[in-house]
């Protein structure tokens, strides 16, 4: 898909790094070798979602939150 990007366009890529069930996905090493400077300068821009972003309802944030916790 990335090879295949022609101009002016935008590619979006998307994980969750706190993901359990997929183990080594390499979504995080990939989240931190762009969350740089340099490819912000490029126009590589990357995002973190916080518990304050959750929407879906009260006890997922909850939740989220103590897992937080076990780090």
């Amino acid at each position: 898909m990335t090879t295949r990007m022609g101009r002016f366009s935008k590619l979006i890529l998307i994980g969750d790094i706190r993901q359990s069930d997929i183990k080594n996905s390499g979504f995080e090493k990939i989240y931190n070798l762009f969350d740089d400077k340099k490819s912000l300068d490029k126009g590589i821009m990357t995002f973190k979602f916080g518990t304050d972003d959750i929407m879906r309802n009260d006890i997922l944030a909850y939740i989220i939150e103590k897992f937080e916790q076990l780090k």
